[in-house]
């Protein structure tokens, strides 16, 4: 016979809740369109239990964006994808991320294309900042073995990321499945974007 759930158990419970739904709001709609009472009702929880477990909205919204940064930055930088060339590397990494659009669509667009970047504080600043740090490592490492491109890493970093993102963004609204012919252009279209450029 299984007891009631302990109050520390409901308490990580519905700190989770809030932190889910919040983070499906602000992924679809962005920060300046979500209301602690709408959130509130969506998560079933009362109004005045969120500022219990935040600060207030603008925390809430910081902390989802810096647990999507987060869950990215361990993602690039995950030992499954290492040793791998960088151009493999981007391919199997771009790959996990559309698989996870599909799963995890307010997580994913939180990572890829996090909205209102102007009320970002500086833990969330360099969060993201943190992103693009992780992949410029795998672009630099890139360019060492004749992988990737002249140029700075810390240009083609955001570019891929940035073309990545649109597909992901695609995948995460249910607008593409994870086999639309779109994808396979998008990936190619990041590919050779940082690909070396051919010799004359």
């Amino acid at each position: 016979m299984t007891g009631q759930p302990s109050a520390s158990s409901r308490t990580v419970e519905t700190r989770r809740k809030i932190l889910r739904t919040a983070a499906e709001m602000f992924a679809g709609v962005g920060f300046a369109g979500v209301t602690s009472a709408v959130l509130a009702s969506r998560a079933g929880v009362a109004e005045g239990t969120i500022y219990r477990y935040f600060p207030g909205m603008r925390d809430l919204f910081q902390v989802c964006v810096q647990s999507a940064a987060h869950w990215l930055v361990a993602l690039i930088e995950e030992n499954g994808i290492e040793g791998q060339p960088a151009d493999i590397r981007l391919r199997q990494l771009a790959s996990r991320i559309l698989d996870a659009a599909a799963k995890q669509p307010a997580l994913v667009r939180l990572a890829v294309v996090p909205p209102s970047a102007h009320v970002f504080n500086d833990a969330t600043r360099q969060s993201r900042q943190a992103v693009l740090e992780s992949l410029q490592r795998v672009i630099a490492t890139g360019k060492q073995e004749g992988k990737i491109r002249a140029g700075g890493a810390n240009l083609w970093a955001p570019l891929w990321l940035h073309l990545l993102g649109h597909a992901a963004v695609q995948v995460a609204s249910g607008e593409w499945d994870r086999d639309h012919p779109g994808i396979g252009l998008v990936l190619d279209s990041a590919g050779r974007l940082i690909a070396p450029e051919p010799p004359e």
